[in-house]
């Protein structure tokens, strides 16, 4: 059980500070308490989330852990993947899985791919750009968090490291 005043990864939002734990004003009958969530890096103002549901909750990672995934970066293998369907399901898979490792994996591989197509002159696919934006909104918001910095540097900080791997 989570406690006030924790930072949490929820599934659906990203990173949200649990505000205080109990019985929301709108339900007549008080059989279930809630988290009440406050999400930091989204527009929702806020979440009610059942204590004993089978919401996907964790707390973020810890300073220590997101130096390390962070450094493990240039060591990820970026695979990238020709069919559109099958490159769509294992994204699909890695972002349910709620998985920071696996997160940062189609970061890199994307990253990587979206340089090279626009090297080339071409645009990125709507797709590859959609999970990129998805897996950075949950991914960057959290190392944000742990590593105390702006998600602004977070974005930048990853990019650079990418870049220095692929050289």
């Amino acid at each position: 059980m989570f406690q006030e005043n924790d930072i949490v990864m929820y599934e659906t939002t990203g990173v949200c500070r649990v505000q205080k734990i109990g019985y929301p004003d709108f339900l007549k009958e008080r059989k279930r308490q809630y988290y009440f969530l406050e999400p930091l890096h989204s527009a929702c103002d806020h979440i009610f989330v059942p204590v004993d549901g089978g919401a996907k909750m964790r707390k973020i990672l810890t300073k220590e852990q997101a130096k390390k995934l962070v450094a493990e970066i240039s060591a990820m293998e970026a695979t990238w993947i020709e069919d559109d369907k099958n490159r769509e399901t294992v994204y699909k898979e890695a972002v349910q899985s709620f998985d920071c490792r696996e997160l940062l994996k189609i970061i890199k591989c994307l990253y990587l791919k979206i340089t090279e197509r626009k090297n080339e002159g071409k645009k990125p696919l709507q797709m590859d750009e959609r999970y990129m934006a998805i897996a950075e909104d949950y991914l960057f918001g959290e190392l944000a968090m742990s590593l105390d910095i702006p998600i602004e540097c977070v974005r930048e900080h990853i990019a650079e490291r990418i870049q220095e791997a692929a050289n």
